[in-house]
């Protein structure tokens, strides 16, 4: 066959070109909005999460800081009392065994001289000596007041003690004024604060120790928790602070860690995917959203490339027929686009008037050979 009577191979022509032109033209636009609305909402929702975090962190740290605060007030006021101030067990022993009416929570009040001997007790109990305890040996090492998260030995529960110092009028010590009380008053606050299905709080005390737990293993035993990624980042910032990291399940946690006025540390833990799920739901659908409008763009360019560069294929199919002598096409068919009133309009026009010039010229060329 004469390769003079094929027709000319298109390779990436006007259609091609067009249709990526028409898609970026309109997904351009939508891309931009998309993801600056995407960073936005991205943005909102994680500041969402941390100040859902942050706030349920400071309301914990308040309850705590002020149950302290009121114990350490009561002691502070019930020891500045000349009868407990005068270390006489039976004039000192109607004001603890009032400390104890009063406060239902506690669960045994007493009298410590410097030497660490319990010398007066608001419950009747025998007397014992204290000496080893942490909180005598911080009041007499000459903090105002002092605290021990231990298993008390008169209950052998876990428990908390507080102590304050008695002075005279001159500063001088005399002794230390000691509540005990069930760690479940401060452990019940903080466990029993929940955030969605994974959430929860706990506490430790300077040394990584748990004081409340939701594990009552944990509660129980005191576990060390100082080797624990957030604690470990808490005491090297110094302040409050969010961190993300896999636990010992494997699974990426944030956590808010937050000092108490006591020096405790106060953590806040949600498991990544529920925290951020809003955003893998808004990320899920904006692409969803984003495909969609990327398909729906490409079938409406396809459509109008298609109209846009049928007639100038047709044209293009006439003029390269007449440059061959052939002019079947023209024959009975009007030339597609001619009626069009724009430049497409105009190039079938004089495609039309072209090719039937070149007819005529080369019917009269033939009649005079």
């Amino acid at each position: 066959m004469n390769d003079n009577n094929q027709k000319p191979k298109l390779g990436f022509g006007i259609f091609h070109k067009l249709l990526i032109v028409l898609v970026l033209v309109s997904m351009l636009p939508l891309v931009v909005v998309w993801y600056v609305n995407y960073n936005t909402t991205t943005a909102q929702l994680t500041q969402s999460v941390h100040q859902r975090l942050e706030s349920l962190t400071g309301t914990l740290v308040t309850q705590v800081n002020d149950l302290m605060e009121m114990n350490y007030r009561m002691l502070r006021e019930n020891a500045a009392e000349p009868a407990i101030r005068s270390m006489v067990p039976n004039r000192q022993k109607p004001i603890l065994r009032l400390i104890k009416a009063e406060y239902p929570w506690i669960h045994s009040v007493l009298v410590i001289d410097p030497q660490g001997n319990s010398i007066s007790r608001g419950d009747g109990l025998a007397l014992k000596n204290y000496s080893e305890r942490g909180y005598v040996r911080q009041i007499l090492a000459g903090k105002p007041t002092a605290y021990q998260v231990l298993v008390g030995k008169t209950t052998g529960l876990p428990g908390l003690t507080l102590a304050t110092a008695i002075r005279d009028e001159s500063g001088r010590l005399k002794g230390m004024l000691a509540i005990s009380m069930a760690a479940a008053l401060i452990s019940d606050r903080v466990v029993d604060s929940r955030i969605g299905k994974t959430g929860y709080a706990f506490l430790l005390d300077r040394h990584g120790k748990v004081i409340a737990h939701q594990s009552m293993q944990d509660s129980m035993f005191r576990k060390d928790f100082s080797a624990h990624p957030a604690f470990v980042a808490h005491t090297r910032e110094g302040s409050a602070a969010t961190l993300i990291t896999p636990d010992e399940r494997g699974k990426t946690v944030i956590y808010y860690m937050k000092t108490t006025s006591d020096g405790w540390t106060l953590i806040t833990q949600q498991d990544y995917d529920e925290a951020f799920s809003t955003i893998t739901s808004v990320h899920r659908n904006a692409l969803v959203l984003l495909l969609v409008t990327l398909i729906v763009a490409l079938i409406i360019a396809y459509i109008l490339s298609r109209r846009l560069t049928r007639p100038i294929r047709h044209l293009t199919s006439i003029a390269n027929e007449a440059s061959l002598a052939n002019f079947k096409a023209l024959d009975g068919e009007k030339v597609a686009g001619i009626e069009r009133s724009d430049e497409i309009g105009e190039l079938a026009r004089s495609v039309e008037r072209l090719a039937l010039s070149l007819r005529v010229a080369i019917g009269r060329l033939n009649k005079g050979s």
